[in-house]
């Protein structure tokens, strides 16, 4: 008799905690769930307020501007501060070179990809982990302990950070129809050369009075801002489910680019006879190869190839490359060229700097406003033409 009640009390105690983890949460919890319900509704409530708002796509401008910047202010700044940077890590100033070569390589091959993400889970939810992952990498940015972990960091950072920017297009497109858009992405070309403004601003005054290692503080206090602000005021868009990824393709691209970039970027430490050297030498076309092949048979490639056949498509890449080719090439060599040859220090190398972003800011949405009215063709022959003269 005793064991069958000890066995019946037990079993008792045990459906009495299954019944318990049956109840509903509100019964398990009647505090603490019920507030949380109201906070949401709260925010849902302001959330829908400000969707409702006849400033809305202003509201939406905004904060996709102030993502941009965010992201972008301190790439100016590491130009200007990579001897110091190499000098405090105790490392080659052509290998510290790599915090601003492989975020920019990250960027444009994940960029795509990133894009195709925001059509399959939400813009808006694509925009947010990115910007929270960003801003927690730029905090532990601050904290690097030498060359390798600044240009791992500095790559994860801006690989997240890049998810905002082809969300941040799309919720554009979508708040903006027709002539509006063009003005829209004026702005846009405003902030991703304003913010490296005020990166060589303030920048170069910070790295000559108390170090570059405060510049990522600011930048993740900055996305912390704009996280927050993001959080109230994007809407989310439409999923697309007839998007695929194409990983493979996008894994051969990048492949490609950084086995090209460390051949181009060692060839003069190392020499050509370098066993390494060769070898990225000999992958960057096989790679290519490998890409083609891949999109070829791809469901949904990352590169449509029956664009290649496209003028309309080719000759503006072609443009923009060999433009971006010459403008970032003399940025990342004039600040050298300016403290190596000439003596300056980092703060009046900022100034000098400054004058190329500058007038890309001023330029931007005046060209947006023009392409508009002009057509978008007639000023890409106009300030092509501009920048050969110059």
């Amino acid at each position: 008799m005793t064991n069958r009640r000890a066995l019946s009390s037990d079993e008792a105690e045990r459906r009495g905690a299954s019944s318990a983890h049956a109840r509903p949460r509100s019964e398990r919890d009647p505090v603490a769930l019920p507030a949380l319900r109201r906070i949401r509704r709260r925010l849902a409530r302001i959330r829908k307020g400000l969707a409702g708002h006849p400033s809305h796509r202003r509201w939406v401008l905004w904060t996709c501007l102030a993502g941009g910047f965010a992201t972008t202010f301190t790439i100016t700044i590491l130009g200007v501060s990579l001897r110091s940077i190499a000098l405090d890590l105790g490392t080659q100033v052509s290998t510290i070179a790599w915090v601003m070569t492989a975020p920019m390589l990250a960027q444009a091959v994940s960029a795509p990809l990133l894009g195709k993400l925001g059509d399959l889970h939400g813009h808006r939810r694509v925009y947010l982990i990115g910007f929270v992952v960003a801003t927690a990498v730029a905090f532990a940015t601050a904290l690097a302990w030498n060359a390798g972990s600044l240009i791992g960091l500095r790559t994860l950072g801006q690989l997240a950070g890049t998810a905002t920017m082809p969300a941040s297009m799309a919720m554009l497109f979508r708040a903006y129809d027709g002539n509006e858009r063009v003005k829209a992405m004026g702005w846009m070309s405003v902030v991703t050369a304003g913010g490296p403004v005020l990166g060589l601003a303030i920048g170069g005054v910070l790295v000559e009075t108390i170090g570059w290692r405060p510049i990522f503080l600011i930048q993740g206090g900055l996305s912390a801002i704009a996280c927050f602000i993001a959080f109230f005021v994007l809407s989310e868009t439409r999923r697309n489910e007839d998007v695929g990824l194409d990983v493979p393709g996008a894994a051969a691209l990048a492949g490609a680019a950084f086995t090209l970039t460390f051949a181009i970027n060692r060839l003069p430490t190392w020499g050509l006879a370098d066993p390494r050297v060769g070898l990225c030498m000999l992958l960057t076309p096989v790679l290519l190869a490998l890409f083609v092949r891949i999109e070829r048979s791809a469901a949904h490639p990352l590169l449509p190839l029956a664009f290649l056949g496209r003028r309309n498509f080719v000759l503006p890449l072609w443009v923009g490359f060999c433009l971006q080719f010459a403008y970032m090439g003399g940025f990342i060599i004039s600040p050298l060229i300016m403290m190596g040859v000439f003596g300056l220090g980092q703060a009046a190398t900022s100034m000098w700097t400054m004058a190329r972003p500058i007038s890309f800011s001023a330029s931007s949405p005046v060209g947006g406003h023009l392409g508009s009215t002009w057509g978008e063709r007639a000023m890409v022959i106009v300030g092509s033409t501009l920048i050969l003269m110059a």
